[in-house]
């Protein structure tokens, strides 16, 4: 089985043996909407990684990811590099944002209106969504 390899960047020290998650956006400040950034999975998240060695706050990494787990769509607007992703509307891919409930996965890269994205598939949903608010 084929991988794709990303390059990432790590936001804070993780241990070897451990669940990573993406820094998603408001988690890195001045973000650059071309990386992906790696933190400790927190509690709640659903994990996208694991580490078999520690890393270090700072160091780029390469993520291999399988292929078939891959996918590629048109961005129905600016897409940055490791954030969630879901459905818009006529079949392409839009950021996740605040009130929508579920995901289908994590950017690879980043991708302009109009530009092919390709995404992790990986599905979620907002605990919101099952619980409600008050």
């Amino acid at each position: 089985m084929s991988k794709v390899k990303v390059r990432a960047l790590v936001y804070e020290d993780i241990p070897a043996n451990r669940l990573i998650g993406l820094a998603g956006g408001g988690t890195v400040e001045d973000r650059d909407p071309s990386k992906i950034y790696l933190i400790p999975a927190r509690e709640q998240n659903l994990p996208d990684f694991i580490t078999k060695n520690e890393l270090k706050a700072g160091e780029e990494v390469i993520i291999s990811i399988d292929q078939d787990k891959v996918w590629e769509v048109e961005a129905s607007e600016h897409i940055w590099a490791g954030t969630l992703v879901t459905t818009a509307d006529d079949g392409k891919v839009q950021n996740f944002k605040r009130g929508l409930d579920y995901y289908i996965g994590f950017s690879l890269h980043e991708a302009q209106e109009g530009e092919t994205v390709k995404f992790a598939h990986k599905h979620g949903i907002r605990l919101e969504a099952i619980i409600g608010t008050e």
